[in-house]
Formats: C-alpha cells, structure tokens, sequence
C-alpha cells in the first residue's frame, strides 16, 4: 500500500519516494545532462526526514550544483556533500589521499569503483526499507 499523497513542496531536483515500510524517502536527483557533462555533485539519498532533506538539499547540494553550472567547479567555500562520519564521507577521505592509486592501469578499476558500488548498493537497501 502507498502512503498518502501530501502536498509538502520539494527543491529543485528533489523527488520523494515511497519506501517499502510506509512513509516517504527524498532522493536528490542530478539530471542526466549534467552528469554527462561531468559534474562533480552525485545523486544522493536524503532520508525520511523531510526538514532535513530539504535543508541538506538548499544548503549544500543545490548551491554545489549551481555553482557548477555556472563555473563549472564546486564553490571553494561549500561544505562537503557527504556528512562527516558517513560512508560517503569515507570513500570521499579515501579518494582524496594522495595515496590513493590514480594513474596505475592496473588498479585504476578496482581501486575506483569499490566504494561507487557498496554506496549504491547501500542506498538501494536503505530505499527498499531492508
């Protein structure tokens, strides 16, 4: 059964979701064209809270969104898309350590698409409620 529908305004590129235990879940959502043209901000799960999924989308990824649109780079001064502490914010940390394999051919796949993939597979779970 779907939860009741409500009439709560969403942001830009925000969608809500029913999750699988009742209630609604927020996602934000990059177009497809701007992720073909490569920016930086990914699509995120926001919660079932919907205040802090409205804050978290007008106060950190839409304005790293438009920030990209507009110079096509993340603004110098805009926190950090992942919340410190989380996954996200772990692989982000990874990532980011000069340590981490960049130009090696051999471990460039691997080294680079583990932590894509236990966050989205994360995420699905989360979304279906298990």
């Amino acid at each position: 059964m779907k939860p009741p529908r409500t009439a709560l305004l969403l942001p830009r590129y925000v969608e809500r979701k029913p999750l699988k235990g009742g209630g609604w879940g927020y996602l934000f959502h990059v177009p497809s064209w701007a992720r073909k043209a490569g920016c930086a901000v990914e699509n995120s799960p926001l919660g079932a809270d919907y205040a802090a999924a409205v804050e978290r989308a007008e106060k950190i990824l839409l304005p790293a969104f438009d920030a990209w649109r507009k110079r096509g780079e993340a603004p110098a001064g805009s926190p950090a898309v992942a919340k410190p502490g989380t996954l996200d914010w772990m692989f982000a940390e990874y990532r980011a350590d000069r340590r981490f394999p960049l130009n090696r051919s051999a471990t460039t796949r691997s080294a680079s698409s583990w932590p894509v993939a236990i966050s989205s597979r994360m995420a699905r779970a989360w979304a279906s409620g298990a």
